[in-house]
């Protein structure tokens, strides 16, 4: 049996030394796209235990870092993924529809704590801009 061709575009937009915040836009909607995929890369979504992204990968052998990260793991108790926006082609309007959704606090939460690590660790800067609902990295 072959299966469906999947097709995942992503871009860096931040690089937070452990984790990356990333965009990913779709050209086929399969189950798990993005999940597979990022896993498919070495990189798993933060705290998927179906992918392999509940345990760290970097960083393990300082304890406080692992215990940290824990920490993190107990604040978003699902895998780090949301649909900031969703697009979709309505067949009998002939018409697209757009859905837009804020980042959910227990997502900032935790992308804030990971901001605080790195700048503790590489001296860099970085918060979320609110009115965009992007991140921005300050070197």
């Amino acid at each position: 049996m072959i299966s469906a061709a999947a097709i995942t575009h992503y871009k860096l937009l931040t690089d937070l030394r452990y984790v990356s915040l990333i965009e990913c836009k779709l050209e086929t909607g399969r189950t798990h796209q993005i999940r597979a995929h990022m896993k498919f890369l070495g990189h798993p979504l933060f705290n998927d235990a179906m992918y392999g992204g509940n345990e760290p990968l970097k960083g393990t052998v300082f304890s406080k870092y692992k215990q940290f990260v824990d920490n993190c793991f107990k604040v978003i108790q699902r895998q780090a993924l949301h649909a900031k926006t969703l697009v979709s082609f309505i067949l009998r309007r002939k018409s697209f529809i757009q859905f837009d959704s804020e980042i959910p606090s227990d997502f900032k939460e935790v992308m804030e704590k990971l901001g605080e690590l790195c700048e503790i660790q590489l001296g860099r800067h970085w918060q979320l801009n609110e009115s965009l609902n992007k991140p921005i990295t300050y070197c």
